[in-house]
């Protein structure tokens, strides 16, 4: 037989215990054969637990008494009955309840139920899986435009398609399963089905050991029989994943019972013979994923490590007082850092934005800083709304009193009236309106740190003008270049100038 993409597939809702970073969903090739045979029940009480219950079902009540019936110590005697009466299978009196009871009869008819089902057979190996199901689930999937096959994990309103991993299989020839196989792999889903229910977490014992096949279930075998004796090929559609907090791969039951270690250790073995290529590669894509998270993470703090140091090495440790100002340095510092690192200009334009973005903020931050104490009050009113000549004489006047070297670009004089009163009354507004709202406030303040600024830094006012400009261009549409490190190192400069200045730090350039 061949497996092809128009193999049946069957998806019975796999559910991972761990919460995933990645998944892949893939295929795994079987057999399906329908059999009737026994239906099995977890073992839910141990040897000593289900002889104390039938003794307490037989009248023999006293731990006392239990004790000497099974030659054990009465204190273990005590504590069994303790543990029954934690469970509600005896009452205070040591009477077994009506569960006790249930529990009791299923524990000594196990294997009286004759139901018929599914088991499902490994193709690579004949083994047979530790499960026996009730029902043939089909999966909603369909074939992409390559001709593999895709599984709907959505609705008829909402699909949600994902992609398979199928593996080659071809030319394999059943081997019909004996029923001392069929009976193990019945009991084996009956003990994973108990566990389950009993939130035990260790699945890994799937398989039944040998020595479970006593004398007594030999009727058993006996009422094993196959309803179709060929088999039916089909693909088991499950995923396997990364947890979030581990870096080994797990597998999906098939089946909908959690992880599992079974089909795990299935699939290594396929590995081994290089059967299942493409998971393989799919599963050591996801490792060097994360792998490149933990990388890009580590990268990441790198940079952030050393822009602090850079920082606190030019403006000295005051600046850390300044908790908004310093995490902006920072980040410019950073991105400044990874401009660098990077060789292609297409790659480094994200980082060039970001980081003039931070230059204008360091900017804006300062003056918003220094508005409290310094505060422009009405003189916006200075300012014209529609004398755009006017503006400019009054404002390139102002600051050729000041000593700032003149006359200041247009696109810094004719910021509209209004954009200067709501960054003057309001902190509102961007870098160029804090730049005017501050000029204006010298008129007020004899001590004005712009007026120092000036004395050193005379052309600081066109060069802020300048990072304005070039934070725009890199974030719209422009017929203009996009800025280049150089033109970003500069505008770094311009900042440390006046974050130095105005804040009153020390400033050791590069």
């Amino acid at each position: 037989m061949t497996f092809t993409p128009n193999t049946p597939i069957l998806y019975y809702d796999p559910k991972s215990r761990e919460k995933w970073r990645d998944r892949r969903f893939f295929l795994y090739p079987a057999w399906m054969y329908r059999v009737v045979a026994p239906r099995t029940s977890y073992n839910k009480l141990n040897i000593l637990e289900k002889a104390v219950l039938g003794l307490a079902n037989a009248g023999v009540q006293s731990a006392e008494q239990i004790g000497k019936h099974l030659e054990i110590h009465q204190d273990l005697a005590t504590l069994i009955l303790s543990e029954l009466s934690d469970r509600n299978l005896i009452n205070n009196y040591g009477i077994p309840t009506e569960h006790g009871k249930q529990l009791l009869r299923d524990e000594i008819f196990t294997t009286e139920e004759p139901v018929a089902g599914y088991i499902f057979q490994d193709v690579w190996t004949n083994e047979l899986m530790p499960r026996f199901i009730d029902t043939e689930e089909r999966a909603d999937s369909r074939l992409n435009s390559s001709g593999f096959p895709e599984l709907n994990l959505g609705d008829v309103g909402q699909p949600n398609y994902q992609p398979l991993v199928m593996p080659k299989v071809r030319d394999l020839i059943p081997q019909t399963p004996n029923s001392k196989d069929i009976l193990k792999a019945v009991r084996s889903h009956s003990k994973a089905l108990g566990k389950l229910g009993s939130n035990i977490s260790d699945l890994d014992d799937d398989d039944m050991p040998e020595e479970s096949l006593h004398d007594s279930q030999i009727l058993s075998l006996k009422r094993i029989s196959f309803i179709e004796e060929e088999p039916t090929a089909i693909w088991l559609a499950t995923f396997l994943y990364l947890p979030n907090d581990d870096p080994d791969w797990l597998v999906c039951d098939p089946f909908g019972l959690g992880d599992s270690p079974w089909l795990r250790k299935a699939i290594n073995k396929q590995f081994e013979k290089d059967n299942f290529r493409e998971l393989q590669k799919r599963i050591l894509g996801m490792s060097e994923s994360r792998d490149d998270q933990g990388t890009l993470s580590k990268l990441m703090e790198m940079y952030r490590s050393d822009a602090e140091q850079r920082v606190e090495f030019k403006l000295t440790m005051a600046i850390r007082r300044y908790d908004d100002i310093y995490a902006s340095l920072v980040r410019m510092e950073s991105d400044r850092a990874q401009i660098k690192a990077l060789d292609a200009a297409k790659q480094q334009d994200p980082l060039i934005e970001s980081c003039l973005i931070q230059c204008q903020k360091v900017g804006e931050q300062i003056f918003k800083y220094i508005s409290p104490k310094y505060s422009p009050n009405n003189e916006w009113r200075q300012l014209s709304n529609n004398d755009k000549n006017g503006n400019r004489k009054f404002i390139n006047d102002l600051a050729k009193q000041l000593g700032f070297t003149v006359p200041l670009p247009a696109t810094l004089t004719d910021v509209k009236q209004g954009k200067v009163r709501n960054a003057a009354e309001y902190g509102s507004q961007s870098l160029r309106p804090h730049i005017l709202a501050a000029l204006l406030a010298t008129r007020i303040f004899a001590d004005h740190p712009l007026r120092n600024l000036a004395k050193k830094h005379p052309d600081i006012l066109s060069k802020l003008d300048q990072l304005a400009t070039l934070r725009d261009s890199s974030s719209h549409a422009s017929t203009r270049a996009s800025p280049n490190l150089t033109e970003v190192d500069r505008c770094i400069e311009t900042v440390y100038y006046l974050v130095s200045n105005i804040l009153h730090l020390s400033y050791s350039p590069d």
